[in-house]
């Protein structure tokens, strides 16, 4: 039991590095943060004062390890678009997700149980059947993801 807690956490230790190497690329891929962030008429000293202070003159690996650094600390970072620590507005909204979810799995509960207790009592009828393909299509729908099936 003890080896499959560490394992498990190891893989989930694996898989949050994984996130936060994909974050810190997308957020490289998007583009330029110094054009985003600078007026077009900014000079190129302002230009490469903003590189330097957001460390962008560095080599991408240093940035990297920089990046997990701060994220392991719990320091998500500055929003450039709302002007504010990206942390603060996580937790704003997080009254809001929480809610969202616990909708969520009431409803999916409140449908997926008696649909189930109902398929098990008409076991081989075509309830069962129509039962079974309403839960394949809606976890089939919830595992593709939005606007895929």
């Amino acid at each position: 039991m003890g080896a499959y807690i560490v394992r498990r956490l190891l893989q989930s230790l694996i898989v949050i590095l994984g996130v936060i190497v994909i974050t810190f690329v997308i957020s490289r891929v998007i583009g330029d943060p110094v054009v985003l962030l600078l007026p077009p008429e900014a000079s190129p000293e302002q230009r490469a004062y903003l590189t330097k202070d957001l460390g962008l003159d560095r080599p991408l690996y240093i940035q990297l390890v920089v990046y997990v650094a701060k994220v392991m600390k719990g320091d998500f970072g500055h929003s450039f678009r709302h002007q504010e620590s990206a942390m603060k507005l996580v937790f704003e909204r997080l009254p809001a997700s929480l809610y969202l979810s616990f909708v969520a799995v009431v409803l999916a509960i409140g449908v997926a149980i008696p649909l189930g207790i109902i398929s098990a009592i008409k076991r081989g009828t075509i309830i069962d059947r129509i039962g079974m393909t309403i839960a394949l299509l809606v976890s089939r729908s919830l595992l593709s993801g939005p606007g895929l099936c």
